[in-house]
């Protein structure tokens, strides 16, 4: 298992890989190359490309059937399986399929004082494939709380990928085949929980992660997400006051004009202009 702050060159003495960070194919990657040698959130997508071939080599080398990239703030539902278990989902899939599609949920925070997500966090936005139409567009205003989109981050789900030759990783949600369009098929029932933004230490931790100035340009530079571009700028200067209006708001909620006028306030203001406000 590779995280996305390991250093791969740590992992080079390995018998069983074969190249290090310097000859790793994703260097001649047309599509990847915007990413290189850019800041923050462009680096860890070039980090999670360079983790998702070396996972593949050494998938391969241990005889496993399928990878799958799930990030630390993520689990897998494997809901239609039997026993739920991924091993009997997968092994389900009909041999043709290269890759199925595991479509996102998006957690939503139930209180302000979480401690352990993956315990705790009980109530999720279900995702676009896996809701009734009219259900979706009728009720998105109220799901979305004023925000720009239905999910704060990412929607379009994870993927797994057979091992099998030539396969190469193509971002770190989906997969491609240097040989052939990959066959890919979208779960009914299971699913990627995504526990996104779950404690007010989630925003601080992406702001700390960069050396990223907090201007409108840097913050641009460096992260590439609207929201994660938001959630950076406003707690770069964050205090007590800021955590609290985290608390009362919530993350679903924080995005509306009124939140983040708040956490503005709350993050640069002066103690009078704060009650003036």
């Amino acid at each position: 298992m590779f995280f996305d702050r390991v250093f791969i060159t740590h992992l080079c003495h390995l018998p069983d890989v074969f190249y290090c960070l310097g000859s790793s194919r994703i260097w001649n990657e047309t599509w990847l190359s915007g990413f290189f040698y850019k800041p923050c959130n462009y680096e860890l997508f070039v980090k999670q490309s360079l983790n998702m071939e070396m996972a593949i080599v050494m998938a391969r080398d241990g005889g496993m059937d399928w990878i799958i990239h799930l990030d630390t703030d993520e689990l897998l539902y494997p809901g239609g399986a039997a026993e739920y278990s991924v091993r009997r989902l997968l092994a389900e899939v009909p041999r043709d399929v290269d890759m199925v599609i595991f479509p996102n949920y998006e957690s939503s925070v139930e209180h302000d004082n979480i401690k352990d997500p993956f315990s705790e966090v009980s109530m999720f936005k279900r995702n676009y494939d896996h809701l009734p139409k009219d259900t979706y567009f009728g009720m998105y205003k109220e799901a979305t709380r004023g925000n720009p989109n239905y999910f704060l981050t990412y929607g379009n789900g994870k993927s797994a990928a057979r091992i099998q030759d030539h396969l190469r990783p193509n971002g770190a949600h989906r997969w491609h085949n240097y040989a052939k369009s990959p066959n890919e098929i979208k779960l009914e029932e299971a699913a990627v929980l995504h526990y996104t933004y779950t404690k007010f230490s989630d925003l601080t931790s992406r702001r700390d992660r960069c050396g990223c100035k907090p201007t409108k340009e840097d913050v641009k530079r460096c992260f590439m997400l609207d929201f994660d571009r938001a959630v950076s700028k406003d707690v770069f200067i964050c205090n007590s006051e800021a955590q609290e209006i985290y608390a009362v708001l919530g993350a679903s909620h924080w995005m509306t004009p009124f939140a983040m006028q708040a956490f503005i306030i709350a993050s640069t203001a002066s103690e009078e202009e704060m009650l003036r406000w």
